[in-house]
């Protein structure tokens, strides 16, 4: 017998400091935009300071039901947009998918903060 325990996940548990874990030298500043919506900026690009401040994730919402955001990601090389949902995969990981074509990428962002 095994037994799962579900942890319940809050609306404003994306809140913080975050890196890519391919890339660590990528980090975002989740924030609240308004009353119920997220934004983040870049805050800490090594490789790339012209992109420090800019919003990379904007206008996500959280779905109780479903435990994830809906929103938009901006690439900040070319500014693309994508629609995304962002599972918080704990309360130091999240993750999302981008598909382009036939091809899907999973990013993981890690809680520096």
């Amino acid at each position: 017998f095994t037994s799962f325990t579900l942890l319940a996940q809050n609306a404003k548990d994306i809140i913080g400091k975050w890196k890519d874990k391919d890339h660590p030298d990528k980090q975002i500043e989740m924030y609240v935009q308004g009353t119920d919506k997220y934004e983040a900026k870049m805050i800490n690009d090594t490789r790339k300071k012209s992109q420090n401040g800019l919003i990379i994730f904007k206008n996500l919402s959280w779905n109780e039901a479903k435990q994830i955001y809906h929103g938009i990601l901006i690439n900040p090389d070319d500014g693309n947009e994508f629609k995304i949902n962002i599972e918080l995969v704990n309360k130091d990981t999240f993750q999302f998918k981008i598909k382009r074509m036939f091809l899907t990428k999973t990013f993981q962002f890690v809680r520096i903060q």
